[in-house]
C-alpha cells in the first residue's frame, strides 16, 4: 500500500505588524508537500541556512528583511543560466528524500522544463511539484520585496 499525501499551502502578504497586505497565493497538491522541499533546495543550492522569523505548526512567518534574502535566494536558484545545476541538485534531492532506495532516478528534463515555465501538475508529485514551488516561492518573495512586505505561510485551510 502506498502513503499519498496531499495539502495546501497558501503565502499572504503582512506588513511588519502582521496584517494583511494586498497578495495572496495559494496551492493545492497531492505527494510530498513541495514547500518544504523548495525550502530544502534553496538550502542545499544556496549553501546558507533557512531561517524562519517565528513558526508555529500550522503556520510560520518570515519579516520583510527575510522576505528580501529569500527573494534573491530564490531568484539566484530559477535563473536561466543555472537551471541546468538546479535541476541536477533537484533531482538529488528528490531520489534522497521522496524516492526508495534503489528506484529509478526522477526524469531530469521534466523538472528543467518545470524550471523553465511549464505548467505544474500539482497531482504528478515531486517531479513537479519541486520546480513549480520554487518558481511561485520566487514569485512571492518579489513581490514581498517590491511592496516592502513580510510573508506569512499557511498550510491546510485558515482558521
Amino acid at each position: 500500500m502506498t502513503t499519498f499525501e496531499t495539502g495546501r499551502v497558501t503565502f499572504q502578504l503582512v506588513d511588519e505588524d502582521g496584517d494583511e497586505l494586498p497578495g495572496r497565493w495559494s496551492y493545492a497538491w497531492s505527494g510530498r508537500d513541495p514547500v518544504e522541499l523548495a525550502i530544502y533546495a534553496v538550502t542545499e543550492i544556496s549553501g546558507r541556512p533557512w531561517k524562519w522569523t517565528r513558526r508555529r505548526s500550522q503556520d510560520a512567518w518570515l519579516s520583510q528583511q527575510r522576505s528580501r534574502i529569500l527573494s534573491a535566494r530564490f531568484g539566484n536558484v530559477v535563473r536561466r543560466s543555472v537551471v541546468k545545476n538546479t535541476t541536477a541538485r533537484v533531482a538529488a534531492l528528490i531520489q534522497r528524500e521522496c524516492l526508495r532506495p534503489g528506484a529509478p532516478p526522477p526524469d531530469s528534463e521534466t523538472i528543467a522544463e518545470v524550471l523553465r515555465g511549464r505548467e505544474v501538475d500539482w497531482d504528478a508529485g515531486p517531479v513537479e511539484t519541486v520546480g513549480g514551488m520554487l518558481r511561485a516561492m520566487r514569485e512571492v518573495f518579489r513581490a514581498a520585496k517590491a511592496a516592502d512586505a513580510g510573508v506569512r505561510i499557511i498550510w491546510g485551510d485558515e482558521d
